[in-house]
């Protein structure tokens, strides 16, 4: 899975992924084997490239801080999921007159919750989008009214396919 990892200014994306039993993260394009394990409240044992390092990790809204190396530091961890539905909430934000509304990852339509032509509230579920095993509630990013609904329930979805169009409820 892809997780972008953000310490102060700087950005860095890498991959984690199991094969043959071991744990490998992916960073430019360079991999590293490694385990960690929990050895306490906010204590962790981590072994990379064959050393052992003791980390003290607190999560509080999706920002860890972490005592590595001697010094604390705060790293706001994304998976490639949650910054696309980030993204998606930001562009929507401006208040386009007109938006399509595209499957942040591959899924399944589970419930189309709303008909073409109404008339939703910003926050109102539009669509269900099952992926991994988990129920996506894809909502209004602004009030507007239905324009034109392109995908059926039970219908597998590729990400970026356009599931709804929106349009500003002042037009």
């Amino acid at each position: 899975m892809k997780y972008f990892a953000q310490l102060e200014n700087e950005v860095h994306a890498y991959d984690t992924y199991i094969r043959d039993e071991q744990r490998i993260i992916e960073y430019e394009n360079s991999e590293v084997d490694y385990d960690i394990v929990p050895i306490g409240p906010g204590r962790f044992s981590l072994i990379k490239d064959h050393k052992s390092y003791n980390i003290r990790l607190v999560e509080k809204n999706g920002v860890y801080r972490a005592y590595l190396f001697g010094e604390y530091v705060e790293i706001l961890v994304e998976s490639e999921r949650e910054r696309r539905l980030k993204e998606l909430v930001k562009s929507s934000q401006s208040g386009p007159r007109e938006q399509d509304i595209k499957a942040p990852i591959p899924g399944l339509v589970v419930k189309v919750e709303v008909s073409e032509g109404d008339e939703v509230k910003s926050g109102q579920a539009l669509l269900i989008l099952e992926a991994m095993k988990m129920e996506n509630v894809i909502k209004a990013p602004f009030d507007c009214r239905v324009d034109k609904i392109s995908v059926t329930e039970k219908e597998a979805v590729q990400q970026d396919q356009t599931l709804l169009r929106l349009i500003s409820a002042e037009d």
